[in-house]
């Protein structure tokens, strides 16, 4: 059986990923990511969400497009990966901000 994972932030010394065995319990490996790759996979998980939601709104009509329009299906999907944009541009903001309010309480010496 393989080692469980727990993701980290890259923060201090940890580089690199880290086997860790507790006293009890199988061991633990630690796999340190970067706080960029962090916000970057909550927003592409947030616009392929809200992407999913504006193509099922539009195929229920909720957003207007023109069902005789060959071209339907098309601006179909562009309506909706533009609708999207927006959530995931707050869900990055809103990532950011708590990524650096961590940040904030583990290292007060870079409040200025």
């Amino acid at each position: 059986m393989a080692a469980p994972k727990v993701l980290a932030v890259a923060r201090g010394p940890l580089a690199a990923d880290v086997t860790a065995t507790p006293a009890h319990g199988p061991p633990v490996r630690v796999v340190v990511v970067s706080a960029v790759r962090v916000v970057a996979v909550r927003t592409v998980r947030t616009w392929l969400q809200s992407l999913l939601g504006f193509l099922g709104a539009t195929v229920v009509g909720a957003v207007p497009t023109d069902p005789l329009d060959p071209q339907s299906a098309g601006m179909r999907i562009a309506t909706a990966a533009g609708l999207a944009l927006f959530p995931a541009f707050v869900a990055m903001v809103m990532n950011i901000l708590e990524l650096l309010a961590k940040l904030d309480v583990t290292q007060p010496e870079l409040r200025g």
